[in-house]
């Protein structure tokens, strides 16, 4: 009878243990379990920015936080763009939300989508602060994040025009062509 209380009671302990004690890390969000490489692929846009300034929104009724706009200095990209510099909103950090801190000046990798209002990021894109970021991370993300971005690095070709303006453009020729020969056939000196 004895060993059978000693053994309920060991059982008790290691149930209690075992669910006190974190056995594993776990993510808050779904998307931090992508690897470096596959979050770069997957993100709408994909930067090497320096912050340059964050704009705090005004508060919510309330009291509730709006997402901050931060504006970065974009140095790379993953796709060609014309712009050098772009504004990402972020949730501020606050522990129990998938928030973000960046500090001024500081160079990083910048995983965003299309939010409602705008390319949005957060703690679960695998956005990473260049000085801390592993070698093999840098590596990967110099692969993958190698356009250069500099004022007039993407330019607009003059030949790409839109396709309903050609349309419409092409219409006004063949009505001028047509006009033109039935105003000659019918002008003078033409016999009938």
């Amino acid at each position: 009878m004895r060993s059978r209380a000693v053994r309920g009671l060991a059982v008790l302990g290691i149930v209690l243990g075992v669910s006190i004690v974190p056995l594993h890390r776990v993510a808050a969000c779904d998307c931090a379990l992508t690897d470096l490489p596959e979050a770069i692929r997957e993100a709408e846009v994909a930067i090497i920015g320096t912050l340059a300034g964050a704009a705090a929104p005004p508060l919510r009724p309330g009291g509730a936080a709006e997402p901050t706009e931060h504006v970065w200095n974009v140095e790379r990209a993953r796709d060609p763009m014309s712009a050098i510099t772009i504004s990402i909103a972020a949730w501020p950090d606050d522990g129990a939300n998938c928030g973000i801190t960046f500090g001024a000046d500081e160079r990083w990798l910048i995983l965003a989508y299309q939010g409602e209002g705008g390319l949005e990021t957060n703690g679960c894109m695998h956005n990473t602060r260049l000085s801390d970021a592993a070698a093999e991370d840098l590596e990967a993300i110099d692969a993958l994040v190698a356009t250069s971005v500099a004022p007039g690095s993407v330019t607009e070709s003059a030949s790409e025009v839109p396709p309903p303006l050609l349309v419409a453009v092409g219409a006004l020729a063949v009505v001028a062509v047509i006009s033109f020969l039935a105003f000659r056939r019918s002008g003078p000196g033409s016999s009938s």
